[in-house]
Parts: structure tokens; C-alpha cells; sequence
């Protein structure tokens, strides 16, 4: 694996874990066992190591995405595997991460935000017409306002102030997509998602 490879990895880790505000250049350094100048040779700043990681970041989850993709039976199989997959991403993720980015790092902030709502966007509406052919999805729905609700929605929560930490983001994660499932399946896609709920 390549240096720069090996250390946006443990970048990952370290700012999913702890925030980016409390990792230092040093604690990277420390972590990958190399000193801070070759870590500079790579990574010139700060900020230049949050924006790679977070591009690193996007790049394995785009990946782990598109395996989902591929290995779905059908639409409600692509909805719950990819809520499957977030919840574990979540369950990794330090509620600092977000308020760090929002208050110190607004541009990277930004760059995550918004690559995030257009892939979003895309993979749901995909998701819904997808889901409306097989017969799973009510086919009166209105696909580009649906798509656009449910992004949204996730969106929310991550909102600390709308769910403390009290409430763990995985189970809010869970109660709130089978919510907006409910309101999208056809009798048939119910039989799928009860199915679901049970594994």
C-alpha cells in the first residue's frame, strides 16, 4: 500500500473517531509510527489532509455502495442493505466530527455536504423508479420530491440539537427509515419489508 494511501487511512480513523479538532498533525504522525515533516512531504497542511480525507472518505463509500448495488435482489434490499451500511457508519462516527467540520472547517464541510446530497439524490430516485417497476413502490408516488424528503431527512439526523446524544443515532437511523418505507410499499413490498424487519 502506498504511503499516501496508509495515511489517509489512519486520517480516517483517527477524525471519524475523535473529531478533527482535537487530532493533531502530531497525532497522525505518532499513530502511522513516522515522523511529522514526512507526513508534511504528503499532506502540506491541516486542512489539506482533512479535504484528502474526506475525498478518501467519499471514494470508499461510493465503492461500498456500489457493492450494495450490485448484490440487491431488488429495491427494498438495495433500501434496507444501504441503511444497513449507514448505520454502521454512524455507530463509527464521533458526534464531534460534524459540529468540528460545521465550525472550523466550513469549506470541507461543505464539499462533504453537497457531494453527498447529489449522490444521494441520484441513488434514491434511482431506487424509487427501480422499486415502482418491481412492483414494491406505490406507483403514484412523486419519485423527485421523495428523493429530495429523504435526503433531507437524513440529514436531520445528524442535528444534535433535534436528537441529543441520549438517543442513539443507529436506533433513530432504523425507527426513521421504516417509517418512510411504510409510506412508499405496495402490499407486496410490505411482505418484503416485514420480511426484513424479522432478520
Amino acid at each position: 500500500m502506498e504511503p499516501q494511501q496508509q495515511i489517509l487511512e489512519k486520517a480516517e480513523g483517527l477524525f471519524m473517531r475523535l473529531g478533527v479538532k482535537s487530532v493533531s498533525m502530531d497525532d497522525v504522525a505518532r499513530e502511522l509510527g513516522i515522523s511529522k515533516k514526512t507526513l508534511y512531504q504528503y499532506f502540506p497542511t491541516k486542512e489539506d489532509l482533512i479535504v484528502r480525507t474526506l475525498e478518501f472518505h467519499r471514494r470508499c463509500e461510493r465503492d461500498q455502495i456500489a457493492e450494495v448495488l450490485a448484490h440487491a435482489d431488488n429495491a427494498l434490499d438495495e433500501m434496507v442493505s444501504l441503511a444497513k451500511m449507514a448505520i454502521r457508519q454512524l455507530q463509527k462516527i464521533s458526534p464531534s466530527l460534524i459540529f468540528d467540520l460545521k465550525k472550523y472547517h466550513p469549506d470541507a464541510f461543505r464539499f462533504l455536504e453537497e457531494s453527498h446530497r447529489k449522490e444521494a439524490f441520484e441513488h434514491i430516485r434511482q431506487n424509487l423508479e427501480k422499486g415502482i417497476s418491481q412492483g414494491l413502490y406505490l406507483p403514484g408516488i412523486h419519485v423527485d420530491i421523495m428523493a429530495r424528503i429523504h435526503v433531507q431527512s437524513f440529514n436531520l439526523l445528524l442535528d444534535e440539537q433535534l436528537f441529543p446524544e441520549d438517543l442513539p443515532r443507529a436506533q433513530i437511523l432504523r425507527e426513521y427509515i421504516m417509517h418512510y418505507l411504510r409510506g412508499l410499499v405496495t402490499p407486496m413490498g410490505l411482505q418484503y419489508l416485514e420480511k426484513y424487519m424479522h432478520i
